[in-house]
C-alpha cells in the first residue's frame, strides 16, 4: 500500500503563486495547504498499516512546511486585506481563510501524531495497523477534497450540507470498536496495539471534525456572517 502514497514533497521554498489579486494568492495558499494535508492523512494510515518507519518519518517532517505555509498565509492577510478595507467582503473571506489554515494546520497535528503512533507500533511483534483504520481514512481524505474544492466558490460552499450530515466515518469507528473487543477478548496480550489503533481511529475522527469547521467556516463566509472583532492581531502575532 504505501507504494501507492508516492512522495512527499519535501520542505523547502514556498511555491507563492504570482498573482495579481492577494485575494486569490491567499486562496492558493489555502489549497495548497490543503493539498499537503490530503497527503499527509493517507500518508499516516499508509505508513502505520505497512510498518514503514520511512513514510512515518515523512509525514513527521512535513509539519515543518505545513507551518511555514499558514506562516506566509497569516503575513499576507495581515499586511495586505486586514489594514486596507476590514469592513469588505475581501476582508472577510480572507479572515475565514485564515481560519481555514489554522484548522489545516492542526489536522496536520493529528497525522503527525499517528505517524508516530505507527513508529510505536512498527516495534511491537504484532501487526501493526488495521485494515479498518484505511477505509477511515480514505473518507477523512475525500471528505476533506470536497469541503476544499468550495475555496472561493459560493456556489461549492452553499452545497455542503451532505459533507455535514456524511455519518460513514462514525460507523466505520463502531464497526472497528467491535473487531477490536473480539480480538482483545481472543488475545488479551494484543492490548498495547488495540490501545495505539483505537487512538489512531479517534484522531481520524478529529480530522472529520475538523473538515466539518473547515465547511462551516465556508458557510458562513458566503453568507457573509464571519466574525471579525480582534483578528487583526490574532493574525499578526500567529495565536
Amino acid at each position: 500500500m504505501s507504494g501507492r502514497t508516492g512522495i512527499l514533497a519535501p520542505p523547502g521554498a514556498i511555491p507563492v503563486p504570482e498573482e495579481p489579486r492577494e485575494l486569490t494568492a491567499i486562496r492558493r495558499l489555502v489549497v495548497l495547504m490543503g493539498a499537503e494535508v490530503d497527503r499527509a492523512i493517507t500518508h499516516a494510515v499508509c505508513g502505520l498499516v505497512d510498518r514503514d518507519l520511512g513514510i512515518c518519518a515523512g509525514v513527521i517532517g512535513q509539519r515543518a512546511r505545513l507551518r511555514a505555509l499558514q506562516g506566509e498565509l497569516r503575513r499576507r492577510c495581515a499586511t495586505t486585506g486586514l489594514e486596507r478595507d476590514p469592513e469588505s467582503a475581501g476582508m472577510r473571506e480572507a479572515v475565514a481563510l485564515l481560519h481555514i489554515a489554522a484548522e489545516l494546520e492542526r489536522i496536520g497535528d493529528h497525522c503527525a501524531a499517528i505517524a508516530r503512533i505507527g513508529q510505536e507500533l512498527a516495534a511491537l511483534p504484532e501487526p501493526g495497523g488495521h485494515p479498518g483504520l484505511t477505509r477511515m481514512a480514505d473518507v477523512c481524505g475525500a471528505r476533506a477534497r470536497e469541503v476544499l474544492l468550495a475555496v472561493g466558490t459560493p456556489e461549492r460552499s452553499r452545497a455542503l450540507a451532505p459533507a455535514l450530515r456524511d455519518d460513514r466515518l462514525e460507523r466505520l469507528c463502531r464497526e472497528l470498536l467491535g473487531e477490536l473487543a473480539g480480538r482483545l477478548a481472543a488475545e488479551p496480550s494484543s492490548v498495547a496495539r488495540a490501545t495505539r489503533v483505537l487512538v489512531v481511529a479517534r484522531l481520524l475522527e478529529r480530522i472529520a471534525d475538523r473538515v466539518v469547521t473547515i465547511a462551516e467556516d465556508l458557510v458562513l463566509a458566503g453568507a457573509g456572517a464571519v466574525e471579525l472583532p480582534g483578528l487583526h492581531a490574532e493574525a499578526v502575532s500567529g495565536r
